[in-house]
Formats: C-alpha cells, structure tokens, sequence
C-alpha cells in the first residue's frame, strides 16, 4: 500500500511516512476524537466492534449452529419430515424420496469442516 501511495503521489517511501506522521500528529493536537478513533485501526491493536455487528456476528453463529447441529428438516419440496444423513446438513426426505443439502443455494455451498466455522468467525 505504501508503494502505491509513494508512486501515486511522486514521494520516496521515506516521504509517504513522513507525511503519515505529520498527518497524525494533527490529529493528535487538533481532533483527539478522530485520532482516538483512528490511532488504533491504524496499529492493528484490538477494537471492540459496534453493537449491530456484534448482534449481527450473534445471529451468523447461531444460524451455523443450528445448521451444524439440526437432525431433522423440511423438505423444500414436498414439506414432509426428513432426517440427517451427513455430518454436513443433508437430509433425505421420507415423502418424495429425495436428498437435499440446507447449504446448496449458499455461499458456503462447497466448504467442509464445519465444526472450524464458528471458530473462524471467532477470529
């Protein structure tokens, strides 16, 4: 990124952190609020996310468990009760005789290791 800026802006490397220091150090003096905000995003150091992502990050994780864990599930299909036939969410319904997947019209359609997921998210 450093490269980027320095060829971007006609600056040695040297130049573009010069100027990053300069710039934060007014922020510093000048708007504490906005380098109380931005000094630790820049440090890569620890930053509590907002309520609503963390309500969001709630509501993924309870989804993926209960996607990890369901034994029984609709059938898309016919509505009849179906039973879990694989670690992963694949059931088999006992009306119309056919296998589904609860992950096939979604992004995660074609990853394995579930029981990494909830961690990863963790992360």
């Amino acid at each position: 990124m450093t490269a980027k800026i320095s060829e971007r802006l006609n600056i040695s490397i040297a130049g573009v952190y010069h100027r990053d220091n300069v710039i934060a150090e007014i922020m510093r003096v000048d708007y504490p609020t906005l380098y109380a905000w931005w000094f630790p995003r820049q440090q890569r150091e620890f930053v509590e996310p907002p309520d609503k992502v963390n309500q969001q990050c709630a509501q993924f994780k309870a989804w993926l468990h209960e996607l990890e864990f369901s034994q029984t599930a609709d059938c898309s299909e016919c509505g009849q009760y179906c039973y879990r036939i694989h670690a992963r969410p694949q059931f088999y319904c006992t009306g119309c005789q056919q296998g589904f997947n609860l992950l096939a019209n979604t992004p995660l359609r074609k990853h394995y290791h579930m029981p990494l997921w909830s961690s990863y998210v963790d992360c």
